[in-house]
């Protein structure tokens, strides 16, 4: 059984049409869940609409699963899902790093720009995650963890806190793998600064890391394309990296 670590970001969760979303907002202020000037357009975007991560979970945390069926995609994951359900993949557990940087975006004042990092959190999409992983039939454990940094200007896009961050959150899980066992590792999600700590760490943690990177983008049906002639594995590009042995300063293959 292998075990997946998953990072989130803005993106990740993209509405296919916005039908819905002005009533849904509407909603979420009349229930004062959000104010009224929180950001009530959804943008679009080639292939849907997107908003903050931290306003479409406030929307939708309480929604019907019907209504997550109809307007919510996924696509980046269903790249990955796809990759792991062809390889016969099975998964012991996913554990999914979610944001929350509220203790240093703290007042009104420095959330008044839609562009700040607040609303790019992803905590609020826990709700929208764990129905996502549920029905994708991995029938595993889903761990939710958060990177909450709490020190002024060491935000996720600050890359020494950030790797202090992972490498702490990652020790308190006290996860035993053994040799044998795959650490599958889909970084791309969230900002620079998170990407490198989560490959850093894993690699210096686990004896077998594989990284599901995707090179690719999507068509009008969300199938992966190359962006050159070739196809990798289909769906993803894999990179696979090995340890001999976890102890440390040893070759490491990459294959």
């Amino acid at each position: 059984m292998s075990i997946w670590i998953v990072t989130t970001g803005n993106s990740d969760i993209i509405l296919k049409h916005d039908n819905s979303w002005g009533r849904l907002h509407n909603e979420a202020i009349t229930n004062n869940k959000l104010q009224s000037w929180h950001f009530s357009s959804a943008l679009p975007i080639e292939k849907g609409y997107t908003v903050p991560a931290r306003i479409l979970g406030t929307v939708y945390e309480n929604q019907s699963e019907e209504d997550y069926e109809n307007d919510l995609d996924f696509p980046l994951l269903d790249t990955y899902c796809k990759y792991l359900r062809k390889n016969n993949v099975k998964l012991d557990k996913v554990i999914i790093l979610l944001t929350d940087q509220s203790q240093i975006f703290s007042n009104e004042e420095q959330r008044l720009n839609e562009k700040s990092p607040y609303w790019k959190d992803t905590c609020n999409l826990e709700p929208l995650l764990r129905w996502y992983f549920i029905n994708s039939n991995f029938n595993c454990k889903l761990e939710f963890q958060t990177l909450s940094p709490d020190k002024i200007n060491q935000g996720i896009d600050n890359w020494d806190a950030t790797l202090s961050l992972v490498e702490a959150k990652l020790a308190e899980l006290n996860l035993n793998i053994d040799g044998s066992q795959e650490v599958y590792v889909s970084h791309q999600a969230g900002t620079p600064a998170t990407s490198s700590a989560v490959q850093f760490v894993t690699i210096g943690k686990f004896k077998k890391v594989q990284f599901l990177v995707s090179n690719e983008y999507f068509n009008e049906d969300y199938e992966l394309k190359s962006k050159s002639a070739e196809m990798l594995n289909v769906v993803t590009k894999l990179y696979i990296v090995r340890y001999s042995s976890p102890i440390k300063g040893e070759n490491v293959n990459i294959s």
